[in-house]
C-alpha cells in the first residue's frame, strides 16, 4: 500500500522589512518639529494668577501681581479659574499677530486687550464651549486671537475649564501660524491614517481567525483615533454649529481607557498573569459606565480628573505586566515584556502633564496623546503579528501532524485487514491438514510413545493457529461475550486434566474449590485464560517440578471474589519482565528454546478485559506467580 504523500508546509511569509518606511516617517517628522521650532514666538513673557472662586473683574486682575510661568502652564485639574498675563512685542509697529492658545479642549478662554485710546478693554471669547464658527479665528489644533500690537503690550487671558487647567501660549506672525497648523495638520493625518490602516488589519484577522482580540484591538484603535480628534479639536470643526463637541469630547474621553482594557485583558489571559492584573482590568472596564452617570449629571471635572488618574494607573500597570506573566504563548514573553513596557512609559509620560505632576515645558506635551496612540498601536500591531504567525506555524504543525495521524490509521487498518486475511487463510489452509495427520497417525501401527508426541506436535501447530485467530478477533473487538454461571472448582481440575502434564499440577483442595464456588462468565474465553496460563506455567518452568493452583476466596474492594492463583518455580528462561510480559509477541531472550508464538499472555490480559476480570503478576518466594480475580455469584 502506498502512503498518501503529505502536501509541503507551506512557509510563513515575513513582511517586508519596516525600515524604510520608519525612515521616512521620522526624517517627515523632525523636518516638521525643526520648521515649527525655528518660528519666532512674539511672546515675552507669560505669568498667572490664581482666581479661586472665579470672581476677579479684569480691573482686579491689572492690578495684581502675577507669578511668573514658562511658555506653558500646567495647574492640574483644579477648581480655579486661572488669569494670564502675556506680553508680546511685536517686531514692526501694528504689526498683525495670532495670538495661538493650546489645547483646544479648554472650556472658555477671554482675551482681555487694552484699547489704544485707554477707555477700557476689548473682549474676545474662544474655546471648547464656543461654536466653531463663532470664533474670533477658526483653526484647529489651537485657539486663536488676532492682536496688533504697536508695542510691547500685555494682555490678559482668563481660562475656567472642567478639563485640565493646562496652557501653552505664543504669539506668531500669520503667515507662521498657517504653516504650523498645516504642518500639524499633516501630521496628525498621518498619524491617525496609520492607525486607522492598523485596525483594518485587525478586522481583517478577525475575520479570518474569529478571535475577539483581534476585534477588540480594532474597535481600541476606532476609539484611539476619536480620542486623538477630540483632544486635538477636530470634532468642533465636524460640529461647528454648536458646543455639542465639548461634550462628545468628555465621553470619548472617559470610554476609551475601558474599551482598550478588554484588548489586553483578552491578549493577556493565555499568559496567565496575575489575579489582580485582571481584577484591575475588570474594575477599569466598567469605569466608563459611572464616569459616563457623573457627565450626564453635569460633574465633568470629577469625571475627567477620574478618568485620568485611572489612565495613569493604568500606566504603572503595564509596566508592571512584565512581571506578573506566569506562562508563555504567542508571542512570546519577551515580546510581551518590551510592548508593555513601551506601552506604559509612553502613556504615563504623556498623561501626567495634565495632572500637573511633572509638567513639560514645551508645546510637545499635546504630541504625547497622538505620538503613544501612534506607538501603542505600532507595538501591539506587532505582537499580534507575531502572535498570528505562531499561530499559522501551530495550526500548520497541526495539520500535518493530523495528516500524519490519519495515514498511520489507515496504515493500521490496512495491517489489520492484512493480518485478518492471513490467519483466516492459515486456519482455513492448516486445519485440514492436521486433522488429515492425526487421521493418519491414528491409523497406523506405531508405538504410543511415537504417536503421543505426534499428537501433541499438531496440537502445539493448532495452538498457535488457534491464538493467532483469537489474536486477530481481538484486534477486530468481533470477540462475544456470553456468560453463564460456572462451577469454577470443576472447570479448574478439567482443565488440569486436559493439559500436557497433568502429573505436575498440584490443586490445592481448599474450601473454596472443595464446595463448587460458581462464577458468572463465558466459559469458552475463560477457559482460554486459564488454559494459557498453565500452559505457560508447564513450559516456563523448571523441568519436572511441580505447579501450584490455588483457590482463595476474599473480599476486595467491598466485592466478593475468587483469588486463582498459578504458581511455577523459573526454568532456564528466568522470570518474565513484568513491564513487557503482556505485549504481543513478547517473549524472553532466554527462552529461544522453548516453542511458542509470543501471544499466550497478551490474549490472557486482552480476554480478562473483555471478562472484566483482573489479572496480576507476582515474584513470591522466588516463583512466578499469575493471579485472577474473578467475582463471585451471590
Amino acid at each position: 500500500m502506498r502512503l498518501p504523500s503529505l502536501p509541503d508546509p507551506q512557509p510563513v511569509k515575513s513582511p517586508s522589512k519596516p525600515y524604510a518606511w520608519l525612515f521616512a516617517l521620522c526624517f517627515l517628522m523632525m523636518t516638521a518639529a525643526g520648521a515649527v521650532q525655528a518660528m519666532e514666538n512674539h511672546i515675552v513673557s507669560v505669568s498667572s494668577l490664581e482666581d479661586p472662586k472665579g470672581s476677579f473683574t479684569i480691573e482686579d486682575v491689572a492690578a495684581q501681581t502675577f507669578k511668573p510661568e514658562g511658555s506653558l502652564m500646567s495647574k492640574g485639574y483644579s477648581p480655579s479659574v486661572y488669569w494670564l498675563k502675556v506680553v508680546v512685542k511685536p517686531t514692526v509697529p501694528d504689526q498683525l499677530l495670532i495670538l495661538r492658545i493650546r489645547p483646544t479642549f479648554l472650556d472658555e478662554v477671554r482675551l482681555y486687550t487694552p484699547a489704544r485710546d485707554g477707555s477700557g478693554w476689548l473682549i474676545q471669547t474662544s474655546g471648547d464651549r464656543t461654536p466653531y464658527l463663532e470664533r474670533p479665528a477658526v483653526s484647529t489644533l489651537s485657539l486663536n486671537f488676532k492682536i496688533n500690537p504697536v508695542e510691547e503690550t500685555s494682555y490678559f487671558l482668563r481660562v475656567a475649564t472642567t478639563s485640565s487647567v493646562v496652557v501653552y501660549a505664543e504669539a506668531l506672525t500669520e503667515n507662521q501660524s498657517g504653516q504650523k497648523s498645516t504642518l500639524m495638520n499633516l501630521a496628525h493625518l498621518f498619524l491617525m491614517s496609520l492607525i486607522f490602516a492598523v485596525s483594518l488589519w485587525a478586522l481583517k484577522e478577525f475575520m479570518v481567525r474569529r478571535e475577539a482580540v483581534y476585534l477588540a484591538f480594532f474597535f481600541t484603535q476606532i476609539f484611539l483615533i476619536a480620542y486623538n480628534l477630540a483632544l486635538s479639536g477636530y470634532l468642533a470643526v465636524l460640529i461647528p454649529h454648536s458646543n455639542l463637541s465639548d461634550r462628545l469630547s468628555s465621553i470619548i474621553f472617559v470610554t476609551t481607557p475601558s474599551i482598550g482594557v478588554v484588548m489586553h485583558y483578552l491578549f493577556l489571559k493565555a499568559f496567565r498573569v496575575r489575579a489582580f492584573v485582571l481584577r484591575a482590568f475588570e474594575l477599569i472596564m466598567f469605569m466608563a459606565i459611572p464616569l459616563n452617570i457623573l457627565l450626564l449629571m453635569g460633574n465633568f471635572k470629577l469625571a475627567l480628573t477620574i478618568n485620568v488618574l485611572d489612565i495613569t494607573v493604568l500606566a504603572v500597570l503595564y509596566m508592571l505586566i512584565p512581571l506578573t506573566l506566569r506562562a508563555s504563548a504567542p508571542p512570546g514573553r519577551a515580546v510581551v515584556t518590551v510592548v508593555y513596557l513601551l506601552l506604559g512609559s509612553t502613556l504615563f509620560v504623556s498623561t501626567t502633564p495634565y495632572l500637573g505632576w511633572f509638567g513639560s515645558h514645551t508645546e510637545m506635551i499635546f504630541f504625547g496623546a497622538p505620538i503613544q496612540a501612534f506607538i501603542s498601536a505600532c507595538v501591539f500591531f506587532a505582537a499580534l503579528v507575531l502572535r498570528s504567525r505562531a499561530l499559522v506555524k501551530k495550526a500548520a504543525a497541526a495539520h500535518i501532524e493530523l495528516q500524519l495521524s490519519q495515514q498511520a490509521l489507515k496504515l493500521e487498518r490496512w495491517l489489520a485487514e492484512e493480518r485478518k486475511q492471513l490467519m483466516d487463510m492459515l486456519t482455513h489452509e492448516l486445519k485440514t491438514p492436521i486433522a488429515i495427520t492425526r487421521l493418519t497417525v491414528d491409523g497406523v501401527s506405531m508405538e504410543d510413545s511415537k504417536r503421543g508426541r505426534i499428537n501433541r506436535a499438531l496440537q502445539s501447530i493448532n495452538g498457535i493457529i488457534e491464538r493467532c485467530s483469537l489474536s486477530n478477533q481481538m484486534e477486530q473487538d468481533v470477540i462475544k461475550v456470553s456468560s453463564s454461571d460456572l462451577d469454577l472448582t470443576a472447570l479448574v481440575r478439567g482443565l488440569v486434566e486436559q493439559s500436557s502434564a497433568p502429573e505436575r499440577f498440584e490443586v490445592e483442595a481448599n474450601e473454596a474449590l472443595g464446595v463448587g464456588v460458581k462464577v458468572n462468565s463465558d466459559r469458552q474465553l475463560l477457559s482460554i485464560v486459564i488454559s494459557n496460563l498453565l500452559d505457560n506455567a508447564v513450559k516456563y518452568s523448571r523441568p519436572q517440578s511441580s505447579i501450584s493452583v490455588q483457590a482463595e476466596q476474599q473480599l476486595v474492594d467491598g466485592k466478593n471474589m475468587v483469588l486463582l492463583h498459578v504458581s511455577n518455580e523459573p526454568g532456564t528462561a528466568g522470570l518474565p519482565d513484568a513491564d513487557q510480559m503482556f505485549e504481543r509477541y513478547y517473549r524472553n531472550q532466554a527462552a529461544k528454546d522453548v516453542t511458542g508464538s509470543g501471544l499466550g499472555l497478551y490474549l490472557v490480559k486482552g480476554l480478562c478485559e473483555k471478562l472484566n476480570i483482573h489479572i496480576g503478576y507476582a515474584c513470591i518466594s522466588g516463583k512466578a506467580r499469575f493471579t485472577l480475580q474473578i467475582p463471585v455469584v451471590e
